[in-house]
Formats: structure tokens, sequence, C-alpha cells
């Protein structure tokens, strides 16, 4: 998504298994991840129930590009 500072920032849709997950949790491991370069870990992070898909099973990508504007406008986006 759009960032002054940096052009672009990751903002994550994750679809949670496990209903104690939290967004901090997810920021700690990504810190953690040593494959996981600083500039690809994401600066947002929202839990949602599922994510848009194509006839064909692929994920519409830019729609949640899309939707990551619009949701950090209405403040759905937690950054941690």
């Amino acid at each position: 998504m759009p960032d002054k500072t940096r052009g672009e920032v990751v903002a994550a849709y994750v679809i949670k298994n496990d209903p104690s997950l939290t967004a901090k949790e997810l920021d700690e491991y990504c810190r953690n991840h040593l494959m996981l370069a600083q500039f690809k870990k994401p600066r947002y992070y929202r839990f949602v129930e599922e994510l848009p898909y194509t006839a064909t099973g692929k994920k519409i990508h830019y729609k949640v590009k899309e939707t990551a504007v619009e949701d950090k406008k209405n403040g759905l986006l937690v950054r941690v």
C-alpha cells in the first residue's frame, strides 16, 4: 500500500486458524524470521474471513491492494 516515506509498505491480510492469534504475535514472528528482509515485513495487519479469488482459484492481489487503502482510511488495519 502507498506510504509517504517508503513509497510502498506491506499490509498483510490474514485468515485466522487460531482465534487467539494477534497482530502483535504475527509481527513478532515476522521480525524474528531470518529469511524475511526488513522492507518485506508487514507494517499493517488485518484479519479477514476470506480472500478474494477468481473463478479458477487464483488470489486477486490487485483487489486486496485496493482494499488496503480504504481499510487504512477506515481504521481497519492494525499497525504494530
